[in-house]
């Protein structure tokens, strides 16, 4: 039997209500309304934990720096470069005795002096674009020569055995002689145990290991 609340007394079910008479909110589900964590700056759609993905072309591994050997020979292949324009600029010397030899040819004869004078611009024209473009080509192949490229090696090996060839004929002169003798030691360094084990180790790069 219960005892009526006195006039001071709250029935028992309304003590824990707040003031208003509404009962307490239930709590909230586990997980709502905690904001979800900002990823880190990045690419979008790229987790924070996985590594940037390497662009097309781009190895991942770093190319190894040349050897000594490598990097000597490149030197000598520039200097030989240089060596092969001043020798294109030089032909421009020999102008007079190149007029005098074409006068003494069995055809000049019927050549006028303008035109004589003419054919030998044109050749020392001629000669000079051809000294320049290989003293270019020097240059290119020992820049790919440098960056590993075995291709490059062996075409510079190949021109190497041209010089020599026009050497054994005697159709060079002292510049051009200089010019041989170094790309013979530029070639004999490019074959050294330090150069070979550096073209191999770049073609096993490019090849993906």
């Amino acid at each position: 039997m219960t005892t009526p609340p006195g006039p001071n007394q709250e029935p028992h079910e309304h003590r824990d209500q707040p003031p208003g008479g509404f009962p307490p909110a239930p709590p909230p589900p586990e997980g709502v309304g905690n904001p979800p964590p900002v990823p880190p700056p990045g690419q979008y759609g790229q987790r924070w934990d996985q590594a940037p993905a390497v662009p097309p072309g781009q190895d991942r591994l770093a190319a190894p720096a040349p050897p000594t050997p490598v990097q000597v020979s490149f030197w000598i292949w520039i200097a030989s470069a240089v060596l092969t324009v001043l020798g294109g600029l030089l032909v421009l010397t020999q102008r007079d005795e190149m007029l005098a030899l074409l006068r003494q040819q069995p055809g000049a004869t019927s050549l006028t002096e303008q035109q004589l004078q003419a054919t030998v611009n044109l050749t020392l024209g001629v000669s000079v674009v051809i000294y320049v473009v290989i003293g270019l080509l020097y240059v290119l192949f020992a820049v790919k020569m440098r960056a590993g490229r075995n291709w490059a090696r062996i075409v510079l090996t190949v021109l190497t055995v041209l010089s020599l060839l026009s050497l054994a004929q005697g159709t060079i002169d002292v510049v051009g002689l200089i010019g041989v003798l170094a790309a013979v030691v530029a070639v004999v360094l490019l074959y050294l145990k330090p150069a070979n084990d550096y073209f191999n180790l770049v073609r096993r790069q490019r090849q993906g290991g």
